[in-house]
């Protein structure tokens, strides 16, 4: 594999880490991808428990960005220059590089929403929203055809 692509299984760790870390904070997050352990817990979004995500997700985001995939166009190691992307080498993972493009952006947006938007600092409906869509999501019927649903 060519030491400028970003290696499949970078991306993926990366993924299984961000994914690991939303089940690990939230057992809201955790009921809705189907991980029933902690049905019975709601998130937890206390001062220290904020600072702690907002760590987990700048590592995360450091991790993102040690990636040659996410450095501007031309300045890649091992770049042919300006107008190169990258995918012509014989390592290049295109597909993975889009992951991390993907991970980025819900990594940045996650930070945007605890530290811009603070809403769980500020706004109580915030509360009633996550225990409400939490009791909805233990009891709704995915198991069940769409006819005996509604």
């Amino acid at each position: 594999m060519s030491d400028s692509a970003p290696g499949r299984g970078e991306v993926d760790e990366l993924f299984d880490d961000l994914l690991a870390h939303l089940v690990d904070v939230s057992p809201t997050t955790a009921t809705q991808l189907g991980d029933h352990r902690r049905d019975a817990e709601l998130d937890d979004w206390g001062p220290a428990e904020a600072d702690r995500r907002l760590r987990t997700l700048g590592e995360l985001r450091r991790r993102l960005d040690g990636l040659d995939v996410l450095a501007p166009e031309g300045s890649r190691r091992g770049s042919a220059g300006p107008g190169h992307r990258g995918s012509a080498g014989p390592g290049d993972d295109g597909e993975a590089a889009g992951d991390a493009l993907l991970i980025a952006d819900a990594v940045d947006g996650m930070r945007f929403e605890l530290e811009g938007l603070r809403v769980h600092a500020s706004d109580p409906l915030y509360y009633l929203e996550l225990a409400t869509s939490s009791v909805y999501d233990l009891i709704r019927r995915d198991d069940l055809a769409p006819e005996p649903r509604a």
